[in-house]
């Protein structure tokens, strides 16, 4: 069982260093790893370079986005099962690769609790999963693919990720798998990576827009369900809000 470790990067020099300091210290080697780097103009391919003897293949050119770059790197690695670790995403512990592969049997997705770092106050807080998915959960929600790990032949069945979607083309990926009957476990006592919020995802009105996009263009036997979710959700958003103005208004 040879798990693919996939990291792509951007001028984002320290975040990359960061990553390949928490893979090089894994105590299980059996992985590979692989870069894909978009061209960068910082000191990105110094950091590949000075780790050359762990990287097992790594490109830098341009390329038309995140998950153009994740579709190279799927393109590129020959493991049974794909971990997405971007530059900035660290593994949680010496230990996980060790932890996981002894897990990956048959099933299609693997996923984890998912720890991330707040880029505001820069504390950490940990999003719990439930452990069995429905339709629902993905017309509201996705789950975080630096805590995910994907069987390679899923990519050859269904396709690539679908990069005219700059943000959610994860979580449309997915779906897909999840509308076509595909197993996703949930390996609770573990968290496979951490990661700080305030990537390209966590512009919510934009991700929320493309996810909007996709449900209406690929997947319009949801769109109804989808609606109802998302006025529920903003009428819950609001009230939130308004508890919020209150207490403030009160205090002050």
């Amino acid at each position: 069982m040879l798990l693919s470790v996939i990291t792509i990067n951007l001028n984002n020099a320290n975040g990359l260093l960061n990553t390949a300091k928490s893979i090089i210290k894994q105590s299980s080697k059996n992985f590979e790893w692989i870069i894909i780097d978009g061209g960068s103009a910082d000191k990105s391919c110094e950091i590949i370079s000075s780790y050359q003897q762990h990287v097992n293949y790594w490109v830098s050119e341009a390329d038309n986005g995140i998950f153009h770059a994740m579709n190279k790197g799927i393109q590129k690695a020959k493991g049974n099962y794909l971990l997405f670790l971007n530059s900035g995403d660290q593994l949680h512990n010496e230990q996980i690769i060790a932890q996981i592969i002894p897990l990956l049997q048959h099933h299609s997705v693997y996923y984890t609790r998912a720890l991330y770092i707040s880029d505001e106050d820069h504390k950490s807080r940990i999003i719990r999963y439930p452990k069995n998915l429905n339709i629902d959960f993905f017309l509201k929600n996705s789950l975080n693919h630096q805590n995910c790990i994907f069987k390679k032949s899923l990519f050859d069945k269904y396709g690539l990720y679908d990069d005219q979607y700059k943000i959610c083309a994860d979580w449309d990926f997915m779906f897909r798998l999840f509308l076509n009957g595909e197993t996703f476990v949930y390996i609770e006592k573990i968290i496979i990576s951490r990661f700080y919020r305030g990537g390209i995802s966590s512009n919510y009105k934009a991700l929320e827009n493309e996810r909007t996009q996709a449900i209406f263009m690929k997947y319009p036997e949801y769109k109804e369900r989808y609606q109802k979710l998302l006025i529920r959700k903003r009428s819950l958003l609001n009230r939130i809000k308004n508890k919020i103005r209150r207490s403030l208004t009160y205090h002050f």
